[in-house]
């Protein structure tokens, strides 16, 4: 268990839906990720600041194939 590595602070993220065409889109707070991943990479600015992105990151049922995963298409 020494491997793994040690944090000060861990925010997380789940369930965002990225991707898809418009009007097919779950994530629409772009500009508000955009602002957050900055702010997490300053705190604080003494120790190790982690960001993990869980469950559902992309969303590939938002996206216009057939099938349920756009495999082909990645």
């Amino acid at each position: 268990m020494s491997d793994l590595p040690a944090f000060d602070e861990v925010h997380v993220i789940s369930d965002i839906h990225m991707g898809g065409k418009p009007g097919l889109q779950i994530m629409r707070a772009t500009n508000r990720l955009t602002n957050f991943i900055p702010w997490i990479a300053k705190q604080p600015p003494h120790g190790r600041v982690a960001l993990m992105l869980n469950g559902d990151v992309f969303d590939t049922l938002a996206e216009d194939i057939r099938g349920y995963a756009a495999v082909d298409e990645a």
